[in-house]
């Protein structure tokens, strides 16, 4: 077993599992310019990683799959048991096992061997910045009882495979786009829509990825993927398919009118609209995994003395469809930002002060569900929004904006 020098300073803590020794030392002389911030160890067995899980607290769990007697397999689901909040990697050359055991939700996350520095440090760095959702206990738990969670859809697995190369193409993005009939007609919708008024028009999905950003993209890709996977199958009184697609449609253009009429950096933008899209995509993992208590949530949440988040949290173990969804959205690689916006949008605190597409989703997602500008005192202090906003002007010309837009891109 080796190590690399610790410090008290490192702010992530990695144990790397191979039955090969020369593969752990090639990750370490790798990632040895990462020493600053990371304190890395190794292990070559079941036995040594299962006794360094219990000695020393790890942020995240790297494993190798295909060990002598399925160790790697082994170590997932020990791992996954003792110590849910370690964030579990499988890091393999085999395609098959791979994707059988992120289904299985053994792993958060997989990478193909061979896997170069860049894509491990980008990887490893992006599982911390989403420790709180991927590493919350409550969470943790759920998916345990869920088991079953939608695939990840092809056509956005694709374009993420992609997306990782040294050089993307977008003329490949564009072909793998064209070739989702159901995902081109929405973005030539969207991209032809006045939200975004391309000045000539666009007829070719492959040309709308600059007017519209690949964040955009990613999240429409989502949703259309994992909607045509449960339509159908899961009918619940919890979810009625209709009702959530027009709400998820309506929510989104809001938000991005109002982004756009605030003059928000593109970036924002596309976070904004995104996390708008996909703010609900909890609830269709939910009908999928565990469509029972999502009939016993829609049940008591009918009650005058309890809200559906309160029955959801009741009936979850604490957790709501909004951390659920993160959860789901952060294993699939969607960006940081709207990964953490999804995953607070039922809470009555944001991010950070100056979080604006946590509030812009907020005021989007109350006005599509037809409440009123007084009813907001009764979600969230009005002086949160106001400060992520940058003041009472922009606050009412969020709010203005939200009120007064129509669904134009359902």
């Amino acid at each position: 077993m080796s190590t690399s020098a610790s410090n008290s300073q490192m702010n992530l803590a990695i144990l790397f599992v191979d039955d090969e020794p020369q593969v752990l030392e090639s990750l370490t002389r790798m990632l040895k310019p990462e020493s600053a911030n990371w304190k890395i160890r190794t292990a070559t067995s079941y036995v040594e990683a299962m006794e360094q899980l219990s000695e020393n607290p790890f942020d995240i769990l790297v494993t190798d799959l295909e060990m002598p007697g399925q160790n790697g397999k082994k170590i997932l689901e020990a791992a996954e048991a003792r110590f849910p909040s370690t964030i579990r990697v499988v890091l393999s050359s085999s395609d098959f096992a791979r994707q059988n055991i992120t289904l299985g939700l053994q792993a958060h996350i997989t990478l193909s061997k061979p896997c170069s520095k860049n894509e491990i440090v980008f990887t490893l760095e992006k599982l911390k910045n989403l420790k709180p959702i991927l590493g919350n206990r409550k969470i943790a738990e759920l998916m345990t009882r869920i088991r079953l969670l939608p695939p990840i859809p092809e056509t956005f697995r694709q374009i993420s495979i992609e997306l990782q190369k040294p050089e993307p193409s977008l003329k490949k993005i564009g072909s793998l786009i064209e070739n989702d009939p159901a995902l081109s007609s929405k973005i030539l919708q969207l991209a032809n829509s006045p939200a975004f008024a391309v000045p000539t028009g666009v007829s070719k999905p492959s040309e709308c990825i600059k007017f519209l950003g690949l964040e955009t993209i990613n999240a429409l890709s989502i949703l259309i993927g994992v909607m045509n996977l449960v339509h159908g199958v899961n009918e619940s009184a919890y979810l009625n398919m209709e009702k959530f697609a027009h709400h998820s449609s309506e929510t989104a253009s809001k938000a991005l009118y109002c982004a756009q009429t605030l003059n928000l950096p593109r970036d924002i933008t596309e976070t904004c609209y995104a996390s708008s899209l996909l703010h609900d995509i909890g609830k269709l993992a939910l009908v999928h995994g565990i469509h029972e208590v999502c009939e016993r949530i829609h049940y008591f949440g009918k009650r005058p003395d309890l809200s559906l988040i309160e029955s959801e949290k009741f009936h979850l173990g604490g957790v709501t469809h909004a951390e659920t969804g993160a959860y789901l959205l952060g294993i699939w690689g969607l960006a940081d930002e709207t990964v953490k916006t999804v995953a607070r949008h039922h809470c009555n605190t944001p991010n950070s002060i100056d979080d604006q597409p946590w509030a812009v989703l907020f005021l989007a997602n109350h006005a599509a569900n037809r409440r009123s500008f007084e009813d907001i005192n009764h979600f969230v202090d009005p002086e949160i929004l106001i400060q992520c906003l940058g003041g009472n002007e922009n606050f009412n010309i969020a709010w203005e904006s939200i009120s007064e837009k129509r669904n134009e891109i359902s």
